[in-house]
């Protein structure tokens, strides 16, 4: 993936020298991307996390896993799943126990988008996947701009919602709450993240909420205002669970050389 660009010109020129002439078709320029100068760097494998995701915008599937198994005693446990809910299409019984039913589910979202009706009236669409079957999601204009920052691809959650039958349709779960589900990365146990608040921003610290909000924890951020020279301990509702994608965003916001974990 580090080179694959690279790898991808290279052979690109290569066919329009042939095409211009430039080349015989005998002069053995078509080998791998070793043979065209290219060198493969020493990586690591990408997190389990991302190669997952990565994995599933590609081919549809999880290859390598699944982001939920570390779920998987709690979801056996759990009343409701998505499969239990969706029997509901075929089922009459089943139907009529869900219709309208408040539900929990613990799942990974997918398929996540935003749209408008004709009054203008935002709304979203999404798909919930467990450990046994992908379920719609809606989700109205009210309870959107409460869960907006969480509601984003790969984000593990608890959605708590109704069941919605229709005939002739599959079960969907009109959204009321959604929370977020994390763990700390292993790469971050043990270890505290710091994070310096450029000048720029004086004691402003709203760039800093919108990101941690995203991932509510019981870990706490030591952050040093530049522009004041303080430094304070995040704790109560602005307490962070660590992952990559956390320091990344951290990263992207503040810039690389301001967020540190050790």
């Amino acid at each position: 993936m580090s080179v694959y660009e690279k790898a991808m010109k290279s052979v690109s020129d290569e066919d329009k020298k042939v095409i211009d002439g430039q080349v015989s078709l005998f002069d053995g320029g078509f080998g791998f991307a070793a043979d065209q100068g290219i060198s493969i760097p020493p990586l690591k494998e990408y997190d389990m996390r991302q190669l997952l995701s990565l994995e599933k915008q590609t081919t549809g599937s999880y290859l390598s896993g699944h982001p939920l198994e570390a779920f998987e005693d709690e979801l056996e446990k759990r009343p409701h799943n998505t499969y239990k809910i969706l029997s509901a299409a075929s089922d009459p019984s089943a139907a009529v126990y869900y219709e309208g039913r408040e539900v929990e589910l613990l799942g990974i979202l997918g398929d996540v988008k935003r749209r408008s009706t004709k009054d203008k009236r935002a709304y979203a669409l999404a798909t919930l996947e467990d450990l046994y079957s992908i379920i719609d999601v809606i989700v109205f204009q009210g309870p959107l701009a409460e869960v907006e920052p969480v509601l984003y691809n790969d984000n593990i959650v608890k959605l708590k919602g109704r069941v919605d039958i229709k005939e002739g349709e599959a079960p969907k779960i009109i959204l009321e709450k959604l929370t977020p589900i994390l763990k700390t990365e292993e790469a971050f146990a043990g270890k505290k993240l710091y994070v310096k608040i450029p000048a720029m921003y004086g004691e402003n610290t709203d760039k800093l909420i919108n990101v941690l909000k995203k991932y509510p924890g019981n870990s706490s951020t030591i952050v040093h205002m530049e522009a004041t020279k303080k430094t304070v301990v995040t704790n109560g509702g602005f307490g962070v669970t660590y992952t990559k994608s956390l320091i990344d965003n951290l990263k992207i916001a503040f810039g690389e050389a301001n967020v540190v974990v050790k």
